[in-house]
């Protein structure tokens, strides 16, 4: 077979080889140019697939003498990236491979522009060439894995976390996990699958079911509430409003009973003069309590359907409704000492329709993992492996800012329940969401041009913030896998 990078030793043999190229180099274009102008793109059978117009860059340079053959193309598609191969004359000349699957790292090197490209092994006998951009979609070089595996140790002893764990999206489909400390100390190592409760990033899970409802015609975010509660409310109040924090709705105790919920929301004592932004936890209580008496279901049983069961999650607003709860994590205060333990995070005990208002806005128990995946629905425009969740519309809505609100000094666009600001972290743009409970300190971030994203869950680490109003412990890890 004739190789990707040849040398010419005789005129004659160099005129074969350039007209020879110069052919198959026309095949390529010739597909490349049906597959960009029809929509056509090869992928597994019944997935979603949102395609990219074709990356035309120089190839990589050959060792020193021989010629390079001028072009290759990359093309990158929802669930796949296109590899081309060392030999040029192989088949069609690229193999598509599934986005997060693992392929070996041979080589890399840097072409006359300053492009550079990575080498990779596909099936026991094939290798070919990717751009850095696509290369990184399929492998992260060893070294950058265990670079950030070290950053996250370093930040977590730094900010003294007892446990930690972080997920990595790439273009909309969860890839690399990192794990450090302990999810119980001293005897048992912090794991991949051990939840905690996620704080206040529930907040943005709530949202989602809402959209759900939305699309089924269960709900409408611009009606009274009191519609579905059967019952006239002391004052108007929309889930939209509730949602983004800018309900009447006063920062109140949340019930542990459907009756109480009721009483708050039928007393004029139980809300504001004014809708201003102020962020609210009781109020997202009540947005989440609203959704399981228009539902006549709680939200556990209906996000168990509509989500966590498709995408193999086991997490719960309520912990004790964990499935296995032998993985549920201890949760500590930044000075060690035990904020909750697991026992009494699994002992919680299951409650009926318009109960569950004490958990809506912060109790969601999982782990990043899997928290991972819901995020990467949003950053998907509402699809995961190839499944849609939610129309590209529900998340249009949750990223639609209603007002610029303020966090520790520096201000920020608030969603539904999303956060929203530009210029951070290396990112143009980016939404996110932090939690803070019982010594948990987390975040879901996700830029939905790239599609790429970090989830981090801490325990036991120092509160201190950035000057963007985030978590530093949060914001170093992110920050980093970001740019790395």
């Amino acid at each position: 077979m004739k190789k990707s990078f040849v040398k010419a030793e005789r005129p004659f043999i160099l005129l074969l080889s350039v007209v020879n190229i110069c052919f198959v180099a026309a095949c390529v274009i010739a597909s490349v140019y049906l597959h960009s102008t029809s929509g056509v793109v090869v992928s597994e059978p019944g997935t979603e697939q949102a395609t990219e117009p074709v990356k035309r860059m120089s190839a990589p340079t050959a060792d020193e003498g021989d010629d390079t053959i001028g072009t290759l193309y990359v093309k990158i598609t929802g669930q796949s990236v296109v590899l081309f191969d060392e030999d040029i004359d192989s088949g069609s000349g690229y193999a598509e491979v599934k986005i997060g699957s693992k392929y070996k790292y041979i080589d890399e090197k840097t072409d006359p522009l300053g492009n550079k490209w990575y080498k990779f092994q596909y099936t026991s006998e094939k290798t070919g060439w990717v751009n850095e951009n696509s290369a990184a979609l399929i492998l992260t070089p060893p070294k950058g894995k265990e670079s950030i595996r070290d950053h996250v140790a370093e930040v977590g002893k730094k900010y003294g976390a007892v446990g930690i764990q972080v997920a990595v999206i790439h273009r909309g489909m969860v890839g690399e996990t990192y794990e450090y400390g302990y999810a119980t100390k001293p005897s048992v190592p912090m794991g991949v699958d051990n939840k905690a409760r996620a704080a206040s990033v529930t907040k943005v899970v709530v949202g989602m079911n809402a959209m759900k409802m939305r699309e089924e015609g269960i709900i409408d975010l611009d009606a009274d509430i009191s519609e579905y509660w059967n019952t006239r409310i002391a004052k108007p109040t929309t889930l939209r409003q509730i949602l983004s924090h800018t309900s009447h709705l006063k920062y109140l105790q949340s019930s542990a009973s459907r009756n109480g919920t009721l009483s708050q929301l039928k007393s004029a004592a139980s809300y504001r003069s004014s809708n201003g932004w102020l962020y609210n936890n009781y109020a997202i209580g009540i947005a989440g309590t609203t959704l399981e008496v228009a539902a006549n279901r709680t939200l556990q049983s209906y996000a168990n359907e509509k989500f966590f069961d498709s995408l193999g999650i086991d997490a719960a607003f309520n912990s004790g409704e964990i499935k296995n709860k032998k993985l549920i994590s201890t949760l500590y205060n930044p000075n060690d000492s035990v904020a909750r333990t697991a026992a009494a995070s699994a002992g919680f005990g299951k409650r009926g329709v318009g109960a569950n208002s004490q958990f809506f806005a912060g109790g969601l128990t999982i782990s990043a993992k899997d928290l991972a995946k819901l995020t990467a629905i949003l950053a998907n425009d509402g699809v995961y492996d190839g499944v849609r969740y939610l129309s590209e519309e529900s998340v249009r809505l949750m990223e639609t800012p209603v007002c610029t609100a303020e966090s520790r000094g520096h201000d920020f666009e608030q969603c539904i329940p999303l956060r929203y600001q530009t210029d951070i972290y290396g990112q143009n743009r980016m939404y996110y969401h932090l939690g803070i409970a019982y010594g948990t300190l987390s975040i879901i971030s996700y830029n939905p041009d790239t599609r790429d994203g970090v989830v981090v869950i801490s325990t036991g680490a120092s509160q201190v913030h950035d000057d963007r109003g985030i978590f530093k412990i949060c914001s170093e890890i992110i920050d980093y896998i970001y740019n790395s």
